[in-house]
């Protein structure tokens, strides 16, 4: 999922992580005040997951508005895309 989100290979982020793990381990302090910038950034854009999610289904529903397909065919593609997702997730590293 987060490869997905990065635009990147599953393993570019499995190595990005063993780095990161690396980095933390031995307290780096570049390291530690790169992810106390991020989380000031993700709290920021994304607050709460509540927050999260309301914005996913505000742009969600203006794709489907927009694309102007009937109910049946958004919701194959949706239930489709959702098993493709479930798959990927499955076979990728936990976090």
């Amino acid at each position: 999922m987060i490869g997905w989100l990065a635009g990147q290979h599953h393993a570019t982020i499995i190595h990005s992580i063993k780095v990161m793990d690396g980095m933390l381990d031995i307290k780096d302090h570049l390291a530690l005040t790169s992810l106390d910038m991020w989380v000031s950034v993700f709290k920021r854009e994304f607050g709460s997951e509540g927050g999260l999610k309301q914005s996913f289904g505000v742009e969600l529903d203006r794709i489907v508005i927009e694309s102007g397909l009937e109910h049946s065919v958004v919701e194959k593609l949706l239930r489709t895309r959702a098993e493709d997702i479930s798959k990927l997730r499955q076979g990728s590293v936990s976090l």
